[in-house]
């Protein structure tokens, strides 16, 4: 009897531990992004401001990643670049 409840237990395991593919290329997608506006030169402002501010409102992220093992790629992953695209366009854009 409890044979099936370890195999039952390791098989939900395996399936949460992992990120859906469709959330992590939204994921890809989002780095993708920032490294973009990232590489755009700092003598045209407000196109790299337009670009980085862009960035979360264009993700998909919050409609693709709603998989059970999707919650941790997105605070691992997603979390940190959005951060870091806001606070790069608190920067860069006029205030």
């Amino acid at each position: 009897m409890k044979m099936p409840v370890l195999m039952v237990a390791i098989i939900f395991a395996t399936a949460v531990a992992h990120a859906s593919p469709q959330c992590q290329a939204a994921i890809d997608n989002v780095a993708k992004a920032l490294a973009a506006a990232r590489a755009m030169s700092d003598l045209d402002k407000p196109a790299k401001c337009r670009a980085l501010f862009l960035i979360p409102l264009q993700s998909d992220v919050g409609l693709v990643c709603t998989a059970q093992g999707d919650l941790k790629i997105v605070q691992d992953e997603y979390l940190p670049l959005a951060k870091s695209a806001g606070d790069e366009a608190v920067k860069v854009c006029p205030k």
